[in-house]
């Protein structure tokens, strides 16, 4: 069943409650993410399992090449900061970088019980506490805010690696040098407030992909010294509501996030930390749905990868981060989660393989995978990604959608053949979007045919969306309304109701009307009481005092529905119908979808070159490659309708349908099949729809 509610629940069927250590007593560590007590099954899980072998492995090799042999690349600043030269380390332009790096090896020294190793980076840890404090007093002086984390600590003392690193060399210090780094801590974290914390309970100030990632880097500063001197002990209970919040705004209960996801992601270690506090957020819904549901939907059929939407997003990307491996941790025999997990692991462990210091949010990647390491039981069996996909049959449903969202995702059945549709109509703006409501994502017979494209696949996302365009112009950024949903086992349908966003955009002077309970299939999913105020008396994503949404024209419509969906058989195909009309003139409609460099595109049997007269249900559009192909089927469109082939930029191109016509009437079925099998007949005939299969 779909779950629409926002309501908080938690879920412990199959969670490894065993695993959860309470944190210890104030002045003994680790603390943080493990403690002391763990260090003995840690080791264990380094040395017998395969992901901790090749994370351990991957960590040692890589402090020898960055920070402790002799030829290391940042060897001399190393050994700088361990004699108590600060010198080099402020020359540098990679200090982050190195600062995690020393994490990392103070992490390694505790494993390995390297008392030479844990000795040299606790020095280190002391020279960095000196100047990090140095630099936080002067901060807080100039800063235009003394308490915004973000602005004054963060880039002090690097995010949450200097907290860990100090966590992790606790053993090997001093008291005088456990003193320096704890009064560095403290002043970094007392008294501080991150993007979230002590937020208004309503949209869009506890949505932000931003509130796991500050919060984090706070948190774990602050969990470090808790209970030592200089802690500030309310910060953890102000982060732990934040965080509840988030688990209940940003991230609903069938698991799907506000932010698109190509910046989505709930920092599972998090979780973690809060679970040995007793706190148990990792167990809630959205946390467990998130892996369970909503990653294993967005899962492309081949195994390759995640269609991840709105900025940064795009097709075959990665799992976010630690998400996936710190649920699989809470949950070790969770079948659709660890077949997640698997593909998390690139089915082949390969993620595990570097460390990428470079891109911060996921430098720690390889610490969490290494401290709670568990192996895919799929993969440890020996199966093949496509025995593993089989058993998904019986334990996940064909169809997945997100009400709050807007998305529906649907496939033919589970295996790296099957057909996959991904429609979103979106019914929340959400951030970092991109313009391209009712846009959807094909895949079938293992590969891509519709991708789903943002800024780093192509220079005008919003132009490179299988969308319709009316005179050249798409919908805006603002909400659709998902207006029909049918799921039955032969088919599922979505039907988003597009008008807002094509008639209406962001900006202007007109206070927006819509309220956020204006477009959900089920209207009462938020029963909170600023679900049915005007936008533009929400409260701002950042500060939580009254924002001032307004909205403007875009392209006037009367209406624009498009039905999406998938009929499932011996041979399934999927439909995309649209029924658009902006005004009693004639307009240029564009019906489009965004397609693969690597296809050709074949017009009765011919390569597509200019423009193409298209007769529905005759002519016919396939896509191929040396294997497969997809027919695109027109069944209907008002007026003479023509198909061609459009290079929107240099990296990006689109099948284009056009006509001319007060309404297009745009009907296509999108039909997948394997070289030398025959296509089927089609007639359409007032609102039925014939398929004679061959």
């Amino acid at each position: 069943a779909f779950q629409f509610s926002l309501d908080q629940t938690y879920d412990y069927e199959g969670f490894a409650l065993s695993d959860i250590t309470p944190a210890p007593v104030a002045y003994v560590h680790p603390r943080v993410l493990f403690n002391y007590d763990e260090l003995g099954a840690i080791r264990n899980r380094t040395n017998t399992t395969t992901v901790g072998q090749i994370t351990m492995s991957t960590i040692r090799s890589y402090m020898t090449s960055q920070l402790t042999g002799a030829t290391a690349t940042n060897a001399t600043i190393y050994n700088d900061l361990a004699a108590g030269i600060i010198t080099s380390f402020n020359a540098s332009t990679g200090q982050e970088s190195i600062t995690a790096e020393i994490m990392y090896e103070a992490y390694r020294a505790l494993i390995d019980n390297d008392a030479a190793g844990g000795a040299k980076v606790a020095a280190a840890i002391n020279t960095l506490a000196t100047e990090f404090y140095k630099d936080l007093v002067a901060a807080k002086i100039v800063g235009s805010d003394p308490y915004k984390y973000q602005a004054i600590s963060e880039g002090a003392v690097h995010r949450e690696f200097f907290a860990l690193a100090y966590d992790f060399a606790y053993n090997f210090m001093s008291s005088a040098q456990q003193a320096n780094s704890r009064q560095t801590i403290a002043l970094a974290t007392s008294q501080m407030w991150a993007l979230g914390m002590d937020a208004l309970p309503g949209w869009n100030a506890n949505a932000s992909n931003w509130i796991p990632m500050h919060q984090k880097e706070m948190l774990f500063g602050a969990l470090a010294i808790e209970g030592e001197t200089g802690s500030d002990p309310n910060i953890y209970p102000r982060i732990v509501a934040g965080y509840q919040r988030f688990l209940t705004f940003g991230v609903f209960k069938d698991g799907e996030f506000y932010e698109g996801m190509g910046k989505g992601n709930i920092d599972g270690e998090v979780l973690l930390a809060m679970a040995k506090r007793g706190d148990m957020l990792i167990a809630s819904e959205p946390a467990k749905h998130h892996i369970q549901q909503m990653y294993a939907a967005s899962m492309e059929p081949m195994g390759n990868g995640f269609t991840w939407d709105e900025l940064i997003g795009g097709n075959a990307m990665g799992a976010k981060y630690f998400d996936t491996a710190s649920l699989k941790f809470a949950y070790p025999a969770d079948p659709a989660i660890d077949f997640v997990y698997r593909v998390d692991l690139q089915n082949n462990y390969s993620a595990l393989r570097s460390i990428n210091f470079g891109f911060a949010i996921s430098t720690t990647d390889a610490l969490y995978r290494s401290i709670f390491a568990r192996d895919s039981i799929s993969l440890l069996a020996g199966q093949t990604f496509e025995q593993a996909a089989q058993q998904m049959n019986s334990v996940l449903p064909d169809t997945w959608f997100s009400n709050i969202r807007g998305l529906m995702i649907t496939r033919s059945s589970w295996g790296q053949d099957a057909q996959r549709l991904w429609f979103q109509p979106r019914s929340e703006s959400g951030g970092h979007s991109e313009a391209n409501r009712n846009t959807f994502v094909l895949d079938a017979l293992g590969r891509n045919w519709a991708p789903y494209l943002d800024g780093n696949q192509t220079a005008n996302p919003g132009i490179a969306a299988s969308i319709v365009r009316v005179d050249g112009v798409g919908p805006s950024t603002l909400p659709s309304e998902v207006i029909s949903l049918t799921d039955t086992s032969l088919s599922s349908f979505l039907v988003g109701d597009a008008t807002t966003p094509y008639s209406k955009q962001s900006g202007g002077a007109t206070a927006r009307t819509d309220t956020v309970n204006s477009y959900f299939y089920d209207p009462t999913a938020i029963n909170w009481a600023w679900a049915n105020l005007p936008y533009s008396g929400l409260p701002d994503w950042q500060t939580s005092v009254k924002a001032t949404a307004t909205w403007q024209d875009n392209t006037p419509v009367r209406y624009a529905y498009r039905t999406a969906g998938m009929v499932r058989g011996t041979s399934s195909y999927s439909l995309i119908v649209d029924d658009i009309e902006k005004d009693a003139a004639a307009h240029i409609y564009t019906w489009r979808m965004v397609i693969p460099n690597d296809v050709q595109v074949l017009i009765n049997g011919a390569p597509l070159s200019g423009s193409v007269l298209v007769t529905p249900n005759s002519t016919d559009i396939v896509l191929s490659d040396p294997q497969r192909n997809l027919l695109v089927r027109l069944l209907a469109a008002a007026g003479s309708a023509t198909v061609s082939i459009t290079q929107i930029d240099a990296r990006t191109r689109s099948l284009d349908i056009v006509t001319s016509a007060v309404i297009p009437n745009f009907k296509v079925m999108l039909f997948p099949f394997w070289k030398g099998d025959a296509v089927p007949t089609t007639t359409f005939n007032g609102n039925v729809m014939t398929v004679q299969m061959a």
